[in-house]
């Protein structure tokens, strides 16, 4: 999580350290169910036709393209191999997805929405 958070505020020269705590990242837990685009599988990334070591070697202009493409498809969501952790070295997109998958689901196209179950302020150690 805190990996995710450094590797997107990187793109802004940001480093968490130098937030205050009131502006840190929060984790938030939802609950919810619903049909995503499979951008985790070698099958599911391969029939979208990205290559089979995605994350890696493909422009977030490409993926924003498909996601919406997916979007206006009314699909739910999409769930991936997440692009931030392949930044900071992680290659293994083996065992259960939730440790290295990101999720982003369209509202607007939702049966049932996402609750929210928790909020938790992200907590760090600087270097």
């Amino acid at each position: 999580m805190i990996a995710v958070a450094e590797d997107i505020l990187g793109y802004a020269g940001v480093d968490l350290s130098d937030l205050q705590p009131d502006y840190l990242p929060h984790k938030v837990e939802i609950s919810w169910s619903g049909n995503v685009v499979d951008v985790i599988t070698e099958e599911g990334i391969t029939a979208i036709g990205l290559p089979s070591q995605y994350p890696a070697n493909v422009d977030k202009s490409q993926t924003r393209i498909l996601s919406e493409e997916w979007f206006a498809t009314d699909k739910e969501g999409v769930v991936g191999r997440s692009a931030s952790l392949m930044r900071k070295g992680f290659t293994k997109w083996t065992g259960h997805h939730e440790q290295w998958s990101e999720v982003a689901i369209f509202t607007s196209n939702t049966a049932t929405p996402p609750t929210m179950i928790s909020r938790t302020n992200l907590t760090f150690t600087s270097a």
